[in-house]
């Protein structure tokens, strides 16, 4: 037992993908979507982006399976959020799979699976409910991550197509920073995995009233603790074709839902100069463009 009260004490932003948003205090800002967010907005870039402001951000996004709208996520968000605070800023980001469920889990219990499902402490550091029930290994991993990951980054500049995977580190303020080979063909295998696996969605899945509400509700709830600002994120052209196919009336769906944000910001109506992992996820030289680019448009708003 001392032994892994111990490791609790190492675990930090290499521990894993999560750990970090478990662990960190109560927040008054927030980026919310699925993994897209989680890689693409980068809260220190974004809150330096927005003129004559204060905003610390947190990045409270996590994956298409742990974070779509819906109830489980709602009540990580309400017990993630500072109730006191009422000048803050959201980001929530939307996509057609975020607002879909699939064809087969109609009867099941929602959002089973999720990360987030059946937690209730967010803030605890260490946090010992999630290393037992969430984290996946054994806790000496906890430790072997926190020396091999500083190594593996130090070295990251020698990532390439030879190298069959990648690795991340979570930034204290929510940010997942990954790290993986950028080379012209590893890129190109990883685009035809990725929209392979998406059309495939698009066959088993379709778009979900439930999900639809808890983005109008999320928003509305949010509201009360300051202004909410709704984005489309940028996706390869091969991908958003995927979606639109998908989804063609997606804006229409989260048309009431955005009405009770202050704007909404759609990549996708806008000419795509930016770089992707997989045709999925940004860069990291584009996530920070992109959030740069959120920021001077919620800059734009706040002054008008």
């Amino acid at each position: 037992m001392l032994l892994h009260i111990g490791l609790a004490f190492l675990a930090d932003g290499t521990t894993d993908d999560y750990y970090l948003k478990f662990s960190s205090p109560k927040q008054s800002s927030l980026i919310l979507g699925t993994s897209r967010a989680k890689q693409g907005i980068i809260p220190s870039v974004l809150s330096s982006s927005i003129e004559n402001s204060n905003f610390s951000f947190f990045n409270f996004s996590f994956t298409l399976k742990s974070s779509p709208f819906g109830l489980v996520y709602f009540n990580a968000i309400k017990q993630k959020i500072d109730l006191d605070s009422q000048d803050g800023c959201f980001i929530i980001t939307v996509d057609p799979w975020s607002i879909s469920e699939k064809i087969s889990d109609a009867n099941k219990t929602p959002d089973s699976l999720s990360v987030l499902f059946g937690m209730s402490d967010f803030t605890s550091k260490p946090n010992f409910k999630y290393l037992f029930k969430q984290f996946p290994h054994g806790w000496g991993r906890i430790l072997l991550n926190r020396i091999e990951k500083p190594i593996l980054k130090y070295n990251s500049g020698q990532l390439n197509s030879s190298m069959t995977g990648s690795f991340s580190v979570l930034d204290d303020d929510g940010w997942l920073d990954v790290y993986t080979s950028l080379d012209s063909g590893f890129v190109k295998r990883k685009e035809a995995e990725r929209f392979g696996m998406y059309r495939n969605k698009s066959n088993n899945r379709t778009g979900s009233e439930s999900r639809i509400e808890y983005l109008d509700t999320i928003i509305e709830f949010l509201s009360n603790h300051g202004d909410v600002y709704v984005v489309r994120l940028p996706v390869h052209k091969k991908m958003l074709s995927i979606e639109q196919q998908y989804m063609p009336d997606f804006k229409e769906k989260i048309s009431k839902a955005l009405l009770k944000s202050k704007g909404y910001l759609d990549f996708s109506t806008l000419d795509n100069e930016y770089s992707y992992t997989d045709g999925n996820h940004l860069t990291k030289t584009s996530a920070g463009e992109v959030t740069q680019d959120i920021g001077v448009w919620v800059s734009g708003l706040a002054d008008e």
